[in-house]
């Protein structure tokens, strides 16, 4: 009786180690470094297809998009950032060379490779960008609007 006690009794301790170390760290959570540099800026939106008064009028503002960042060296995806809705980033990331792939948004949804679109849709370039240590590089990202099938 006693042997099957302290078999009950350790099963019972590995599960309490178990639970504390769950409730110690959140569920689906993981580590990750801190940096005290990477990416910041704000993206925003050039309507060249704005028309007034049968002339154009191009105008520039705050644009909410998705970028991805890549490793320039190895093509590697390094982080998905999405702005706040005056087109503000940041992304922390340590010094390095990147690559920085704004994604292509229709009515302020990502466009999948080959999605067909009918209507407007925005585009912008990649961007080479680096990162120096202990200092956020800054970067504005011009999207481009264009007409659709």
């Amino acid at each position: 009786m006693k042997a099957l006690k302290h078999t009950t009794s350790t099963k019972w301790l590995a599960f309490l180690a178990l639970i504390t170390s769950l409730i110690a760290v959140p569920f689906g959570s993981q580590a990750r470094p801190h940096y005290s540099s990477g990416l910041s800026g704000q993206v925003r939106l050039h309507n060249g297809l704005a028309v007034n008064l049968g002339r154009p009028s191009a105008s520039i503002h705050p644009f909410p998009a998705s970028l991805r960042v890549y490793s320039a060296a190895t093509g590697e995806f390094i982080a998905a950032v999405t702005t706040d809705p005056a087109g503000r980033f940041q992304v922390a990331l340590p010094p390095g060379d990147y690559r920085v792939a704004p994604d292509t948004m229709h009515i302020g949804q990502v466009l999948e490779p080959g999605q067909t679109v009918i209507g407007r849709y925005e585009e912008a370039a990649l961007v080479d960008v680096t990162v120096h240590a202990h200092r956020f590089t800054r970067l504005a990202i011009t999207y481009e609007e264009h007409m659709g099938n």
